[in-house]
């Protein structure tokens, strides 16, 4: 092992220029903040594969796992990575949901309690391949499951995350390492039994997760769904089952963004529930568009 420059002393102390050469071009090295990808990345033709650099603003180590000339710096671990068989409870998801203000989860195990709206929000700590997060939804409320930075759930966009159910358990595996990284759930394990009461004027369905919804608002309910992704589990949402019935007599509506239902006639935009109790809905993702498997007291416009 050799050192850049070799030893410098000053003062009586030896200290070494910033750089530990191991073998050839594969060195230890130090950068303010992460690294960059790429042949005008971070240390681009001259940090070959295997060379490990520490991120000395956020503690973290990264190796270049590909050529010299166009490093790509993988995430191995660090102060924003999981600390091992660590737990946290009382866990609160960030109020009105978004990933950049997403409450940061950084233990092994997350006991998240408090959900107040559906949508909040929870971010997965940097991806690092092989690593496991095992995150509870305790509350009344389903939530919404981000990764950091670029990383991804089931190759769901980062900015898109997944919805995990009320009372439900899921286990993250990190199948790739940060930047860009994927973590990978079962979807079911993101489905919960408990169906959720929506008793505001405005409700926007969470879109990658099976899911049962009771209208119980005092008033109309304005739902709004967005375009499904086709593709199966990892990569879209076919097969994905949602469930809407009426608990109060109110005409609620749940619009369809780009006219994406499919019910039986000319593609519509709108479901308009019959102001009963009762009146009910159930739909099936399927290449992109949502058809219609059951529907009770529900007109179509």
């Amino acid at each position: 092992m050799a050192f850049f420059g070799g030893p410098i002393y000053k003062g009586g102390y030896p200290f070494f220029k910033p750089g530990i050469r191991m073998s050839g071009q594969v060195f230890i090295s130090g950068n303010a903040g992460a690294p960059v990808n790429g042949t005008s990345g971070t240390l681009a033709g001259k940090a070959g594969k295997g060379s490990l650099l520490i991120d000395r603003t956020n503690a973290n180590l990264y190796m270049n796992t590909n050529t010299q000339a166009s490093p790509t710096w993988t995430l191995l671990a660090g102060g924003t990575g999981v600390t091992a068989f660590s737990t946290t409870d009382s866990i609160t998801a960030h109020a009105g949901g978004g990933q950049a203000s997403a409450t940061a989860l950084t233990t092994t195990i997350n006991h998240v309690t408090t959900v107040v709206s559906a949508g909040d929000s929870v971010a997965l700590p940097l991806a690092v391949a092989g690593s496991i997060v095992l995150v509870t939804n305790k509350a009344g409320q389903p939530m919404q499951v981000f990764g950091s930075g670029t990383d991804t759930i089931n190759g769901v966009a980062t900015a898109t995350g997944v919805s995990q159910g009320i009372w439900t358990e899921a286990l993250y595996l990190a199948e790739t390492s940060a930047p860009g990284g994927n973590w990978v759930v079962t979807p079911a394990a993101l489905y919960s039994e408990v169906p959720t009461a929506v008793g505001s004027a405005s409700f926007t369905v969470p879109v990658h997760i099976s899911h049962a919804f009771v209208f119980n608002r005092a008033g109309v309910v304005a739902a709004t769904l967005a375009a499904a992704t086709a593709g199966g589990p990892g990569t879209g949402d076919d097969g994905n089952i949602y469930q809407f019935t009426s608990d109060s007599a109110n005409a609620h509506t749940i619009t369809f963004t780009g006219g994406t239902l499919d019910s039986g006639s000319a593609a519509v935009t709108t479901a308009t529930f019959n102001a009963n109790k009762g009146a009910s809905l159930e739909i099936m993702a399927y290449n992109g568009r949502y058809k219609v498997l059951a529907a009770n007291g529900v007109s179509f416009s």
